[in-house]
């Protein structure tokens, strides 16, 4: 694309014709290439290129040094020098050095098999862009491409290794990263929650290049001022990335593509509870996630985001009843419209610990017991969790405790194979278990995540009614449910009791209504939409009941409890009468 672009606009030093084939030619010579550089970085964890993955040096974990702390001269004393002299214990702690030291090894020996992939790829099309510029034909053409990737000029060779690290996302930084890598490497305790920084700044330079926001960028303006094959490639990357978005903005509206979806979690629930899955592509009836797909997954996600917030917009245009109130509904879209990309971008797996602290931040009160509580989990590392996820229990489990301590340690056994089901499973409003859908290809490396549509007639019409319900609070009566008694609880409230006029659930009740299989069906359909309308109260008020008859259930079935509440009924703090749905 940039090579007919720089035709059409001519100019000298612009992409060759035929660059492209030459890169596809440097990509398979690459990957022999890089294939022997993964193979050593496998073995020594020493990477070619000091912007790595691994964006910090750490002492090793090794006998020797740690011989030298305090802990381990304790060790030495008790073991008789055991450290010094290379016995079991050192050995064992060189093994446990090794086990820890994976990750980042195969994360170094990733990094050097693209990025020799990259060299080759850029070295190449340089090679032909400058033999090309020469004049040179046939033969001669082919020579002269070979002499420079076998000896390459210091320029091109310099170009190769940017080209590399664009491609790997390991550009050094601008003036404001660097002072926060900087931060980091003076309190490496804050590597806990940002563990890069380069890579993931660099993939949003990536995406923000590829959009029609582009040119606002000094750098992007710079290289469309310059002429020749920056300009040429900018315009490429703008192009085609732009183009991208627009197909990704339609396939949106048409339903096949999704975003992050609603932002309340009432409304977010009842879709998930239909089958869908935010961030997907949905083929059939089958929703696959392309959120870890990055950078492509970025691009799609802000155009799948932009879409969902422009219909959203539509229908509160739509209800706007003087011309004077347009500039204040744009002005409130135009908010909603950047948290909803600064959403998107902090919500990647890779930054998921900064916007677990910057919600923390924004309001303590609500959020600090969960980030701690993850915090905590951090202990069991992600492959262990991974394994229990999608080989053990791929439930997801409800790690409330009744207090911080007690959250802390169940967050700690809901990544641990064996102790995850001791704790009982997080569910939806209806009392079903949620459980983790399955990858595309083996689950345990598959960052495509599945989920198969399937019918719910009750949570469909939530969705056209707009109107949001949420989950049970987590107490009743003023007394704090533990994680079993909620448990319980919503089990009961969402089908588990049974209406004794009719035998069936709230989700059945519900059901029949919306399908008209219920005597209340004649008088529901008459009621009027919308999420204030006589149909939301309908169903509101079979909601509530059924949570009062839940809650009921609860107390009679758990003596603790009901000693709790009673005991604050002789403090005058309750009033049974009233109970809280």
């Amino acid at each position: 694309l940039a090579s007919q672009i720089g035709r059409a606009l001519g100019g000298d030093g612009g992409v060759a014709v035929g660059e492209a084939t030459a890169q596809a030619f440097g990509l398979v010579r690459g990957y022999r290439d890089g294939l022997k550089m993964f193979s050593k970085a496998r073995r020594t964890g020493e990477s070619t290129d000091y912007m790595g993955k691994v964006e910090q040096a750490y002492r090793s974990f090794t006998a020797e040094n740690f011989a030298g702390t305090g802990a381990g001269r304790a060790v030495n004393a008790l073991t008789g020098g055991s450290l010094d002299r290379g016995g079991i214990v050192a050995r064992g702690v060189d093994l446990l050095g090794e086990v820890a030291r994976l990750p980042s090894r195969f994360l170094t020996a990733e990094d050097e098999l693209f990025k020799a992939v990259g060299y080759r790829m850029e070295l190449n099309a340089q090679a032909f862009r400058t033999a090309t510029a020469e004049g040179l034909s046939g033969e001669a053409l082919a020579r002269r491409i070979s002499d420079i990737v076998e000896n390459p000029p210091e320029n091109i060779h310099l170009a190769a290794i940017d080209a590399a690290r664009y491609q790997t996302f390991t550009k050094p930084l601008g003036e404001t990263g660097q002072k926060v890598q900087q931060i980091l490497r003076d309190y490496p305790a804050l590597r806990l929650i940002a563990p890069f920084v380069r890579t993931p700044t660099n993939i949003i330079k990536y995406v923000g290049e590829r959009t029609p926001l582009a040119v606002l960028s000094r750098d992007i303006r710079a290289d469309i001022a310059s002429g020749g094959a920056r300009r040429d490639l900018a315009l490429a990357r703008i192009g085609l990335g732009s183009m991208t978005m627009a197909a990704a903005a339609e396939m949106t509206a048409s339903g096949v593509l999704t975003g992050g979806g609603p932002k309340e979690p009432g409304m977010r629930q009842a879709l998930r509870n239909t089958g869908w899955q935010p961030y997907s592509i949905k083929v059939g009836d089958t929703y696959y996630s392309y959120s870890r797909l990055d950078p492509l997954g970025m691009l799609l996600g802000l155009a799948a985001d932009t879409t969902e917030i422009m219909g959203q917009a539509y229908g509160e245009a739509e209800d706007v009843q003087g011309i004077e109130d347009i500039p204040s509904v744009a002005l409130d879209l135009g908010s909603t419209a950047v948290m909803a990309l600064a959403k998107n971008v902090t919500s990647k797996t890779w930054l998921s610990g900064v916007s677990e602290l910057i919600e923390t931040i924004e309001d303590p009160d609500r959020n600090m017991e969960r980030f701690l509580s993850r915090f905590a989990g951090t202990i069991i590392p992600t492959g262990v969790a991974q394994i229990n996820r999608t080989m053990v229990d791929p439930t997801l489990r409800d790690t409330n405790g009744l207090d911080l301590w007690q959250t802390m340690v169940n967050q700690v056994k809901s990544r641990l194979p064996g102790y995850s089901d001791d704790l009982p499973p997080r569910t939806n409003m209806w009392g079903d278990p949620i459980v983790l859908g399955g990858g595309l290809g083996p689950d345990i490396v598959s960052p495509i995540y599945t989920s198969s549509e399937k019918a719910s007639p009750i949570d469909e019409e939530i969705l056209r009614l707009g109107m949001p319900v949420s989950m049970p609070r987590r107490n009743i009566n003023g007394v704090e449910l533990t994680a079993h008694e909620y448990h319980r609880y919503v089990e009961l409230a969402g089908n588990a009791y049974k209406d004794p006029s009719t035998g069936m659930g709230l989700k059945d009740t519900l059901d029949a209504i919306v399908t008209g299989k219920h005597p209340m069906s004649g008088s529901y359909q008459r009621a009027t939409d919308g999420p204030e309308g006589g149909k939301a109260l309908i169903i509101g008020k079979l909601i509530s009941a059924f949570r009062q008859a839940a809650q009921q259930q609860v107390v009679k079935e758990t003596p603790e409890l009901r000693e709790l509440i009673e005991e604050k009924r002789r403090q005058g703090v309750i009033n049974l009468g009233a109970v809280a749905p």
